[in-house]
């Protein structure tokens, strides 16, 4: 290497450095002391990324078994850093595809080859209305009850749910006013206080202890799936995965 200087001398004492090596030897070290800086901060942030799962969900279903598994997953899978994004099944789709996302909990699975689907458990269906409709309390609702309802659905036209609903009511010979409402769940039960119609949502996606709202199961359910990238070498999505093999957490 030519730096175009002499930064040694030989003198009858041996060899030193010059004035300019002087110069030359305090910004090596100074250079040596930024890398060794940057290296241990790449490490710090890699092992931060190792731990970090980006979990997407296809709407707000953090209550009962969806919560209650997310806390046993945090409890048995060590130093897992949860970052969640709630958005509409072909959009999660699409950034795990992307790799934006690394695991994904839907009420419907998308089909692409480059995506794996393992199906969780089947996730009962509850009608929302408010506290002094008629089917409050009824055992045994199901689809050819709610004949002539208007039903409010969360999602955009062709959703998750909306196929659900629409296929129970056909296949009981019940005929409803369906409505997708492009809100989220929050604003869909608010319109059940204005008795804008009723609702349908999984169990997972209903607030606990809402006084405002009655809550009636309904005779159906809907499958939750978990949708992963089938290339994704993610090391938290890896002992996740490893988790829910070794508890049994797939049904």
């Amino acid at each position: 290497m030519q730096l175009g200087a002499e930064i040694f001398k030989r003198s009858p004492g041996g060899v030193c450095l010059t004035e300019i090596g002087e110069c030359f030897l305090t910004e090596a070290r100074a250079a040596i002391e930024r890398l060794d800086g940057a290296a241990g901060l790449v490490r710090e942030l890699g092992a931060a990324e190792a731990n970090r799962l980006r979990l997407g969900l296809s709407m707000s279903v953090i209550a009962g078994r969806v919560g209650t598994w997310l806390a046993s997953a945090l409890q048995g899978v060590k130093q897992l850093d949860l970052q969640i994004t709630e958005a509409e099944p072909a959009s999660l789709a699409r950034s795990l595809q992307q790799q934006a996302l690394d695991i994904g909990l839907m009420l419907a699975a998308p089909s692409a080859e480059d995506l794996c689907v393992r199906r969780l458990w089947r996730e009962p269906l509850m009608l929302i209305s408010p506290p002094d409709d008629k089917f409050v309390g009824q055992a045994g609702l199901s689809w050819r009850h709610l004949a002539g309802a208007c039903l409010l659905v969360p999602g955009v036209p062709g959703g998750e749910l909306e196929p659900t609903v629409r296929r129970g009511l056909e296949q009981a010979g019940a005929a409803a006013d369906v409505r997708c409402q492009a809100v989220g769940v929050e604003t869909v039960l608010r319109m059940v206080q204005w008795r804008q119609g009723l609702a349908v949502l999984p169990a997972s996606a209903v607030p606990e202890g809402r006084a405002d709202i009655a809550v009636t199961p309904l005779v159906a359910d809907i499958e939750l799936c978990a949708v992963w990238r089938r290339r994704n070498d993610k090391p938290a999505l890896a002992r996740l995965l490893r988790w829910i093999e070794r508890s049994g957490a797939f049904s």
